[in-house]
């Protein structure tokens, strides 16, 4: 005598759940709307050669690109910040050994940057007067690459990246 086999629903079962699961996913990925205040803006190349030592203007919230491709080149970015607004200045997504130094409006250092290796170079400046405020980026080891940095002024609080053991270069982060 042969014994009938039936088939168990169990399997059935598990491959239709698996499916409506994967497109309750997919349906929400697709209608989901970016988190409230996200907003992105690409950094645009600068304008400004930056080969002047009077510097190259910039706009807070507005980051720019440029290239430090000589050993003895120094950027210089020139930021209007009014009577008591803190804010904060980065040197991202560096291709090289670059470090970030903030001048007040009198030329006096404020705050130096010089992480090792690719990371970011942030600075959180607070308590300070209005004027035009230097952001200088080099390299004190004459490295330089033909890729391109990120520089940016905000009234934003910047949070540093942890620090990544391989060099690997890290992004700054928002804090709205």
């Amino acid at each position: 005598m042969v014994a009938a086999i039936r088939p168990r629903p169990y399997p059935t079962l598990i491959v239709l759940a698996g499916i409506a699961a994967f497109g309750f996913g997919l349906l929400t990925m697709l209608l989901r709307a970016p988190a409230p205040g996200a907003h992105a803006q690409g950094a645009v190349p600068s304008e400004c050669p930056n080969t002047t030592p009077e510097g190259c203007p910039i706009t807070f919230e507005v980051p720019a690109l440029a290239i430090i491709n000589d050993p003895a080149m120094v950027h210089t970015w020139l930021v209007d910040v009014p009577e008591g607004q803190d804010f904060s200045a980065a040197a991202a997504n560096l291709p090289a050994d670059f470090e970030l130094s903030v001048y007040g409006p009198d030329g006096t250092l404020i705050a130096l940057s010089n992480r090792p290796g690719y990371q970011d170079e942030i600075l959180n400046i607070t308590n300070v007067g209005a004027g035009t405020y230097s952001l200088v980026v080099d390299s004190p080891g004459g490295d330089w690459s033909n890729d391109a940095y990120t520089v940016l002024a905000t009234t934003a609080t910047l949070i540093e990246a942890p620090f990544d053991p391989y060099g690997n270069p890290s992004q700054y982060i928002l804090a709205y």
